[in-house]
């Protein structure tokens, strides 16, 4: 659905696992329930006359459209009248990442903002001074909440609603891109071009790394949407030393700020706020541990905590395994055919992997070639990844 100042239009979208291409219907709906025309509309008609009009359109569209309103689960909104909601969303629910694109709210959230500002004016909109919803805006948040009512009511199995902050003219430059192009992951193809000229690992770690961690990401059954993913866990590891040139005190809040608003990944789409809070968390970890940021905390309770935990770990586990790979690796931009931890491995007891209330046991197994010099340091990074929830056992095999 994209809510622009004169119309609204409707689309349904499908598209399978797997597929580039999407299914469209043939007769997408466009109604004039406009943001800038449902607020001249309210200042001269009934509010419950304008929703009955809205009513008998939608109804009859949905018809045209092949639509079964109990078979959708989610919703995705683009256009500013759509936006000013979620926007509103994040103020209500104090929102740790203030970026609209990839936003996903719960229905219960929408609805909590539909109540609060469908009969209010723009002045009392207006001083609550919400991000990025100015005088224009405030004016107009009413009619776009009275519109969102109705489609909430039509759709009344609606379980989440996905905000974008794109619209046409981004649809149009994806039309434009190669079949090659589109089948990428922005999130990889964007952390690619912004590591190419600075410190990162060569290919072959990269891949080890990846390997070797990605029993980390799957402790424990958490929802595909958790945030938590292999695609996290390789951006994490693409950009793992690009601080390592930074003072000591600096590198762990760089790291948390790249995915966030503040950050040069703040602009990358094909993120969801879960994905970038996990990310900010691993790299952060990665790089020692908590840092004095006020957004840090509000970032932690924005996921599950097993969720956190799990990031936790996964960010000592990479500090440690960055310790035993050469630092020259890093720095001097070459490729090397293989990554000294390719025979590297990590075990996780099945048997304690589903438990909440036992410890898991993970056994993280080493060539005796990679045993450090230095096992002061290196017993000390050890030791931050074992807590209550995981205990590392480490094994040298010849």
């Amino acid at each position: 659905m994209d809510l622009g100042g004169g119309s609204v239009e409707f689309n349904l979208v499908q598209r399978e696992p797997g597929e580039l291409s999407m299914r469209e219907s043939p007769e997408p709906q466009s109604f004039p329930f406009g943001a800038a025309l449902l607020r001249n509309q309210l200042q001269e008609e009934d509010p419950k006359h304008i929703k009955a009009k809205m009513v008998q359109q939608i109804e009859e569209a949905l018809s045209r459209l092949k639509i079964v309103p109990a078979s959708v689960k989610s919703l995705y909104w683009s256009g500013g009248g759509f936006r000013a909601i979620g926007y509103a969303a994040i103020h209500n629910f104090n929102k740790p990442i203030p970026i609209i694109n990839g936003f996903r709210a719960s229905r219960e959230e929408v609805q909590f903002v539909i109540r609060k500002y469908k009969n209010s004016n723009a002045s009392e909109i207006k001083d609550e001074n919400i991000f990025r919803v100015g005088g224009k805006r405030s004016k107009m948040l009413n009619g776009c909440c009275l519109l969102a009512s109705v489609i909430l009511k039509t759709f009344d199995q609606v379980e989440h609603i996905y905000f974008s902050g794109g619209g046409v003219r981004q649809g149009i430059m994806y039309n434009l891109l190669t079949s090659a192009q589109k089948k990428q992951d922005p999130l990889l193809s964007g952390i690619r071009d912004l590591v190419l000229n600075k410190p990162h690992l060569p290919s072959a770690d990269i891949e080890c790394l990846k390997t070797l961690l990605s029993p980390l990401t799957n402790l424990g059954k958490h929802s595909d949407d958790s945030g938590l993913s292999l695609r996290v866990l390789e951006a994490a590891v693409y950009t793992s030393q690009l601080y390592i040139h930074h003072s000591v005190e600096s590198r762990a809040s760089c790291a948390l700020q790249l995915p966030l608003s503040g950050g040069d990944l703040a602009n990358l789409p094909g993120l969801l706020h879960p994905e970038r809070a996990c990310l900010a968390l691993i790299l952060m970890y990665r790089y020692g541990g908590d840092v004095k940021d006020s957004v840090l905390d509000p970032i932690k309770s924005s996921l599950p905590k097993k969720i956190h935990k799990q990031c936790k770990l996964i960010g000592h586990m990479l500090e440690l395994c960055l310790y035993l790979i050469p630092i020259s690796n890093t720095l001097n931009g070459t490729e090397i055919p293989d990554s000294v931890l390719k025979d590297a491995k990590i075990q996780i007891d099945q048997t304690e992997k589903e438990s909440d209330q036992n410890v898991i046991s993970i056994i993280l197994s080493l060539p005796s070639s990679l045993k450090p010099s230095n096992t002061f340091v290196f017993n000390k990074l050890l030791s931050k990844a074992n807590n209550k929830h995981f205990q590392i056992a480490l094994t040298y095999s010849d």
